[in-house]
């Protein structure tokens, strides 16, 4: 089931814990390696020219690896983290990004062909996920693609998570079962799923491609 745990954006010591290290995040990250299945199955899939929206964009690692490789999209990066913002915006100049909120998106003047969205749902509660699904569905073009990767902790607790440099953020922890649900629920298709261990402890990342 989905976490029930309060909003993490509304949290001063994770806003804190994001803009101090948004250098580091980048790069701890930058290596594509882990997901470049993932990307590379999405880029196949989209058309040229795609517009892209990086929901929760961080320092713009996802659109680092898509525009080296598919250098006519057009992506737009939004992060809740100024300090992110600032990191995307050096290391990915020829896209755009700016601070924002996945609670409340803008509207494009134009459907996105696709809509990513890195390990950001782990900072909504269950609701708000079910509303940025729904955003998802209202925003892409017809077979429009929607990726998504989550951190699962099995049987985990929502709350604060400790980082390496001590620093805190609240984690909502979502059971794949329960994403799955609500992505159906919002007329999406899942595509492609991928289940990646990225050390030998019992957490793992999640990958979902899905077609609206």
């Amino acid at each position: 089931m989905h976490s029930k745990g309060k909003d993490s954006f509304d949290d001063a010591e994770s806003q804190s814990s994001w803009d101090k290290n948004a250098a580091l995040y980048a790069e701890k990250f930058l290596d594509p390696a882990l997901f470049k299945t993932g990307y590379d199955a999405l880029l196949s899939r989209l058309p040229k020219e795609a517009r892209v929206l990086d929901a929760a964009c961080g320092p713009g690692i996802m659109a680092h690896y898509f525009l080296q490789h598919r250098p006519d999209l057009r992506i737009i990066g939004i992060d809740y983290a100024l300090a992110m913002v600032e990191q995307a915006k050096q290391l990915v100049p020829a896209a755009q990004f700016e601070q924002g909120d996945l609670r409340a998106l803008p509207v494009p003047a134009q459907p996105y062909h696709a809509i990513v969205c890195g390990f950001g749902l782990p900072y909504l509660s269950g609701a708000e996920v079910r509303e940025f699904l729904r955003y998802c569905r209202t925003n892409l073009v017809a077979n429009g693609q929607l990726y998504l990767s989550i951190v699962v902790e099995p049987g985990g607790e929502t709350g604060f998570r400790t980082g390496s440099t001590g620093d805190r953020v609240w984690f909502n922890n979502h059971e794949p079962v329960a994403l799955r649900s609500d992505l159906e629920n919002e007329g999406f298709q899942i595509t492609d799923t991928w289940t990646l261990h990225p050390d030998a402890g019992n957490v793992r990342y999640e990958i979902k491609i899905c077609i609206v």
